[in-house]
């Protein structure tokens, strides 16, 4: 297989969808929004370190082009009214042979508020051959309202005997 298609849809959403779109609007012609809001929830799309005019910026930079898709997720998140620790699904996608210029931990913390669910995969590349990463987050206006943090158990259910 060449490609493969993802989608996602709701049943009535056209009549309380909102798309958003970065300053210049290029995303239109090509076909999609930065983000799709319905009610509280908010969709965006993959970012990148594109600029507005569609440079690359932080090239052979992984860190820094990190921290500008993540810049952008929060613009685009505080134009639907929520923040990032609204989120609560990202995915995180390396170009294969990039060298991850930051450890672990370490850099800004996009996302300590809200702990969301998370995928980090390796893939062959993206469109342009000077990006490195790609992010793309799901958020749920006031999701972190109330949230009940859960401890760790006692004992690590991976460590406790197995019985039967």
């Amino acid at each position: 297989m060449l490609i493969e298609v993802e989608a996602e849809a709701l049943i009535g959403a056209a009549r309380m969808r909102r798309d958003i779109y970065t300053q210049l609007g290029r995303e239109k012609p090509r076909g999609y929004a930065r983000a799709v809001q319905v009610g509280d929830w908010i969709w965006v799309s993959g970012c990148t370190s594109m600029n507005p005019a569609g440079e690359p910026q932080a090239v052979g930079d992984w860190a820094g082009q990190s921290d500008v898709a993540h810049e952008t997720i929060r613009w685009t998140l505080e134009q639907a009214g929520a923040t990032l620790d609204d989120v609560v699904r990202r995915r995180i996608f390396t170009v294969d042979g990039a060298d991850v210029n930051r450890a672990h931990g370490a850099g800004p913390a996009w996302f300590a508020g809200s702990c969301p669910s998370s995928l980090g995969c390796r893939i062959t590349g993206l469109a342009r051959p000077d990006l490195l990463l790609e992010v793309e987050v799901a958020a749920v206006r006031g999701a972190r309202d109330g949230i009940e943090w859960v401890g760790p158990d006692a004992v690590d259910p991976l460590d406790r005997p197995r019985t039967g």
